[in-house]
């Protein structure tokens, strides 16, 4: 568990320059932000093990590339995060994800949901095994202190 301002320099040596996120927002009886971030070359590796020939061997993210990291990350951030809340018996609704290419240090201020600045992330790293490669990235739920506070209650009566 992090703060958002400390997070940048953990993550520096691993997402330099532009970053590929897949977001999706969950609310329900907690508020959180789930992330799948990869640098820019993971996601283009990724894209291609899943899809195979498809053409984005240029080296860039195109329409069909987001497309399969947004699949991606949806199936994975939902698994994640539905799995938590069927677990702990917390109510969740969620949109739909979304992919962003910026660098980490303008994603890390821009998350909000509603009027709740979010201010903690909880970071797991994930590496992703097809073909015989591996794709290495990092999993974020962002959360506010309420959120935290609600989880936190949820896991000691759930244990």
């Amino acid at each position: 568990m992090h703060r958002l301002a400390q997070l940048d320099s953990q993550l520096a040596d691993f997402m330099q320059g532009e970053i590929a996120t897949v977001q999706q927002t969950f609310t329900g009886d907690i508020s959180v932000i789930g992330i799948l971030l990869l640098n820019y070359e993971s996601a283009i590796e990724l894209a291609e093990l899943v899809m195979p020939g498809e053409g984005w061997r240029k080296r860039r993210l195109d329409s069909a590339a987001c497309e399969v990291l947004m699949e991606i990350g949806n199936i994975l951030l939902n698994g994640c995060i539905g799995m938590l809340g069927n677990l702990v018996q917390i109510q969740l609704s969620f949109s739909v994800p979304h992919l962003q290419l910026r660098a980490l240090d303008k994603l890390l201020y821009s998350f909000v949901i509603g009027e709740n600045q979010l201010s903690y992330a909880l970071g797991m790293s994930t590496t992703f095994s097809l073909r015989d490669s591996l794709v290495t990235g990092y999993i974020m739920l962002v959360l506010d202190v309420a959120s935290i506070e609600c989880l936190v209650q949820a896991l000691e009566t759930w244990s």
